[in-house]
């Protein structure tokens, strides 16, 4: 919570803004994501 905390008070809303992480790139678009919830409801 502290991170999210000293960046809201450095740059305000702009700082919560998800960041990229660490790891493998994800293999799936937003819009195949988008396209899985529409099929599922």
């Amino acid at each position: 919570m502290r991170k999210w905390r000293s960046r809201f008070v450095a740059d305000r809303v702009e700082g919560l803004v998800d960041r990229p992480r660490a790891g493998a790139p994800r293999k799936i678009t937003d819009e195949q994501v988008e396209a899985l919830v529409a099929r599922t409801l």
